[in-house]
């Protein structure tokens, strides 16, 4: 099959592991399988090279308005526009790769915009190649509320082939608000020569937060903890924070502010070697989101041996205390973050690798691609 990955987050060149990185596992896999993968995603950078050799990657313009489009917003005449430029570009550009590379089926990743796509090409051009919808969290959290895109979200869906989500609460949230069944198809991705092994201990404790500095992923509430835990005496701690974002300004000016610039270094975005030698030097990660579904994060920790925090959202609380993973919190709680990081101090726990194993074998792509790529060689056949 010729299948075109449609989305709107894929890393900009190879050493860019901060945006959707599984995404490049997801192809790894699908060609393993004998198929060809087309990319369709808009422009994010002003230069952009495949992050995979040889990889087909059509970066599609748009009038873009900031530096994520996951903050673009509709109410202002510039996000209007901006938004418009996306899903017109979006539309034509996906007509065009589907006649240019004879496309036999689209994964879309996410929802939205890039099911949207999908959807009106159907509707404006007639198109029958079929589109499965693949939903991966801030597609349905951030317009749960929004009337209007939940009915662009039901008509998405009702044209879909079929329709998937990385979370099994996610999967419900899906099946409730566009009426279609969605079934679990997870996006950890597998670390190469990453064996679940125990990291050395540290002295002082080493903590690990990787993620986007934004409110959702809830990295001021661990800043919070850390004020706190100062305030309250504990100073045996060392903390890096991975990534970037809106934030960053902010957070490293409050972390300068509260005289922790010893105890915590922003080391940036991070290729995917220095973000495995990161978990590999870390003794536990901590996921304070405000909201999640499974973050890719936890697969990378549990790889590497790594113990976990994280806030009690999505699946995380559920899959933390049924498989052993470390210690859960309330989420948005930087004085509950504060007792279970001095609690890790004073007495550091391990992962039972053997339940670290049995999750992973659930949660990897890997294990899930043929159940998906069957589906999707009988919507072609069909």
């Amino acid at each position: 099959m010729n299948i075109c990955l449609a989305t709107s987050t894929f890393p900009a060149n190879p050493d860019d592991a901060a945006h959707a990185a599984f995404l490049l596992e997801v192809i790894r896999v699908i060609e393993s399988r004998g198929h060809r993968v087309s990319v369709l995603t808009q422009v994010r950078e002003p230069t952009s090279s495949p992050p995979l050799p040889s990889l087909d990657v059509v970066w599609f313009p748009w009038l873009k308005l900031g530096d994520r489009l996951a903050e673009l917003t509709f109410g202002s005449m510039e996000g209007a526009l901006s938004a418009a430029s996306l899903v017109a570009n979006g539309v034509r550009h996906l007509r065009l790769v589907r006649k240019s590379r004879r496309i036999d089926a689209f994964l879309c990743a996410w929802m939205i915009p890039s099911g949207f796509y999908a959807y009106l090409d159907q509707v404006l051009f007639r198109s029958r190649v079929p589109y499965a919808l693949w939903a991966l969290g801030s597609d349905v959290n951030k317009y749960r509320s929004n009337d209007l895109i939940c009915n662009v979200l039901r008509r998405v869906a009702g044209r879909a082939a079929a329709v998937y989500a990385d979370g099994y609460g996610l999967c419900d949230d899906v099946q409730s608000m566009t009426g279609r069944p969605c079934e679990f198809l997870p996006t950890f991705r597998s670390f190469r020569g990453a064996p679940i092994t125990a990291p050395p201990e540290h002295t002082p404790k080493r903590f690990l937060f990787v993620g986007r500095h934004i409110a959702v992923k809830g990295i001021d509430v661990l800043v919070d903890a850390l004020i706190a835990m100062k305030n309250g005496g504990h100073d045996a701690y060392r903390v890096d924070f991975v990534g970037d974002g809106e934030m960053t300004p902010l957070l490293k000016n409050r972390i300068a502010a509260a005289g922790l610039s010893q105890r915590a270094r922003f080391l940036g975005r991070l290729s995917d070697e220095a973000l495995a030698r990161a978990y590999s030097d870390t003794d536990c990660l901590v996921i304070p989101s405000r909201s999640e579904s499974i973050p890719i994060v936890m697969s990378e920790a549990l790889q590497h041996g790594v113990p976990l925090i994280v806030s009690d959202v999505g699946d995380m609380g559920m899959l933390a205390r049924r498989y052993g993973l470390g210690e859960v919190v309330p989420s948005g709680d930087p004085d509950a973050l504060a007792r279970a990081l001095t609690k890790f101090i004073a007495k550091p726990w391990r992962l039972d690798d053997a339940q670290a194993r049995e999750l992973l074998s659930k949660l990897t792509f890997e294990g899930a691609a043929d159940r998906l790529l069957s589906r999707l060689e009988q919507l072609v056949v069909t």
